[in-house]
């Protein structure tokens, strides 16, 4: 899993890159924070909130997680569907009121 914010419009983008092809990432949400361990204390990041799925036939292995990931201030995203890798790819962005919005999942 990868994170950016694009600084023109605060829009962050989540790509998940799956191992393989039997692993699925059903995205649930998104939230913008901050680091609140000593550890890098205050530094930007997303929590992705969603489940892993391994289906190994004939078992499926489900995995409720929330990950946290530091993400990268950019003014263009470098990933993007276009260039053929199988991924999933999530966006969120707030209004200026602060309402969450989701973007869309390519």
């Amino acid at each position: 899993m990868t994170a950016e914010k694009r600084e023109s419009d605060g829009l962050i983008q989540v790509v998940v890159l799956p191992e393989s092809s039997n692993v699925e990432f059903p995205y649930v949400d998104m939230i913008e924070c901050k680091m609140g361990a000593k550890w890098k204390y205050g530094e930007p990041m997303v929590k992705v909130y969603g489940e892993i799925i391994v289906n190994n036939r004939p078992l499926e292995l489900t995995n409720n997680c929330i990950t946290s990931i530091f993400y990268k201030n950019v003014s263009e995203f470098s990933f993007k569907k276009e260039e053929g890798k199988q991924s999933l790819i999530f966006q969120k962005t707030c209004d200026s009121k602060g309402i969450v919005q989701t973007i869309g999942k390519y």
